[in-house]
Parts: C-alpha cells; sequence; structure tokens
C-alpha cells in the first residue's frame, strides 16, 4: 500500500497497526488530547511542520 517508506519509527508503528475501524487525526497543537489516547508528536518547534504539509 505505501509507495514510499516512512522515516519517523513512531509513526510507521502506529500505521502498521492502524485497521480499517480505527481513526487517525492529525491535528495541530491547539487539539485536546488525552493520556489513554496514543499521540505522536512530529513537531521540530512550535507550528513547524504545518498541519497542511504533513496530511501530503
Amino acid at each position: 500500500m505505501l509507495k514510499t517508506g516512512i522515516l519517523n519509527p513512531a509513526i510507521n508503528s502506529l500505521f502498521s497497526r492502524v485497521r480499517h475501524t480505527n481513526t487517525l487525526v492529525i491535528a495541530d497543537r491547539g487539539f485536546p488530547c488525552w493520556p489513554q489516547i496514543e499521540t505522536v508528536d512530529i513537531s521540530l518547534v512550535g507550528d513547524i511542520p504545518p498541519v497542511l504539509d504533513v496530511r501530503q
């Protein structure tokens, strides 16, 4: 399914465990998070990379 590799091991692990009934959310830093939900933070500094660049 994937044409190119994913460099971030946490994202790669998450994608390998996602099934058809799961939901992934790509959000900016204003999105609320809860301790029981797995979160992968890929930011370098505030607002970098922008959400629109990540979703492509």
